[in-house]
């Protein structure tokens, strides 16, 4: 029931995989660096391990969705995560930033995505360095505000972001060179 809502309003209103697109490109659903903290400790430590969070991500709703892509078509499939979180000046990302380990945690995230994605027969496209802030793992915020799908809240929508950053995916897309249909 929660994938199906959730595909319901991200994909406006349809409520079945149509297997016939050129391509797909399935965005968020759980393939998020904020599922990262356990491993980007591992950074700090000297202990990454891309193994580990490729398998914390099979557990996603994007897994769900990406299997039943599979199951329906052998077009090309591209995943997208989340947006990094915006900039923080406390926690387990400013620790990174000031330690000059941002970068191996990005690097990592994009090498267990690669890995997630790849296992279900997808090619993940990491998040533009056009929308990155200040260091690789965080969201300039400029692309927080004013997304037509924000969830409601006290504060700007971290998962949600604008039409400048859906524009920024939409150019990284465009280098694969394949047309496509993007649904959602």
């Amino acid at each position: 029931p929660k994938l199906r809502l959730q595909f319901e309003r991200s994909s406006g209103g349809h409520h079945a995989i149509a297997p016939d697109h050129d391509a797909y490109v399935v965005v968020g659903y759980g393939l998020d660096s904020r599922l990262a903290p356990p491993a980007f400790r591992g950074v700090i430590a000297g202990q990454a391990n891309a193994q580990v969070l490729a398998s914390l991500l099979s557990e996603t709703l994007m897994a769900t969705v990406l299997r039943k892509l599979r199951a329906v078509t052998e077009r090309p499939v591209f995943a997208i995560a989340a947006p990094h979180p915006l900039a923080r000046e406390d926690g387990l990302w400013a620790r990174l930033k000031s330690r000059g380990l941002d970068g191996d945690a990005a690097a990592l995230f994009v090498s267990a995505c690669d890995t997630f994605a790849a296992g279900h027969g997808a090619r993940f496209l990491p998040q533009p360095t056009t929308t990155l802030g200040h260091s690789a793992i965080v969201t300039d915020g400029r692309f927080a505000t004013g997304s037509r799908f924000a969830v409601p809240g006290p504060k700007d929508d971290e998962r949600h972001m604008n039409d400048a950053y859906g524009a920024e995916n939409e150019g990284a897309i465009s280098v694969v060179h394949v047309p496509l249909v993007v649904l959602g």
